[in-house]
């Protein structure tokens, strides 16, 4: 019988054992908590951001949407934010942030969070003055039916995925105390 060409070990020399590679990925590369709160996060908040973030009735029944794909630029911006947090928190996979990642995450983070806060204000204002005529109280057209303004199931997921940055970033700032500025 003859051996194919090729390198071989040495037979007489110990081996190390070989790793089982049948084990689940997160045993094979563990994650902390915060890394799991800064990653689900921000997979949350990109879903969100690809799905519409208000939802509109008209006077007539119909439905119309809208969310950050509807505004050039605006997804991209979003998802090139969350791509920015993935990276900055990328070591508290195995370990804690130094002191410069953890303020430019929570940087980042609010400036997510800022997206959240506006589109509710805008909604709020748009219902509370939609269509409307301030000096009679009916509608511009007279025909007594508005249009009703109310946030999209992107806009819920979007913030829920905030949540769980913020989460992850204040326990990056707890966990301060065991690393060197």
């Amino acid at each position: 019988m003859t051996t194919a060409p090729g390198w071989y070990p040495d037979p007489t020399e110990p081996q190390a054992p070989v790793a089982d590679t049948s084990a689940p990925i997160a045993i094979r590369m563990p994650m902390t908590t915060t890394s799991w709160c800064l990653f689900g996060g921000a997979a949350l908040a990109a879903l969100g951001s690809l799905l519409p973030w208000e939802q509109d009735t008209t006077p007539y029944g119909t439905h119309v949407t809208a969310g950050p794909t509807s505004v050039p630029g605006a997804a991209a911006m979003l998802l090139g934010l969350l791509a920015a947090v993935v990276w900055i928190a990328w070591p508290t996979r195995t370990g804690n942030l130094t002191k410069a990642r953890r303020v430019g995450l929570t940087v980042v983070i609010a400036v997510l969070t800022f997206f959240v806060f506006a589109k509710f204000a805008a909604l709020g204002n748009a219902q509370s003055g939609a269509n409307v005529d301030s000096n009679s109280g009916t509608d511009l057209f007279g025909t007594g039916a508005t249009m009703t303004y109310g946030a999209g199931l992107g806009l819920y997921i979007y913030a829920a995925g905030n949540v769980a940055l913020w989460v992850g970033a204040a326990r990056a700032w707890r966990a301060r105390r065991n690393q060197p500025a």
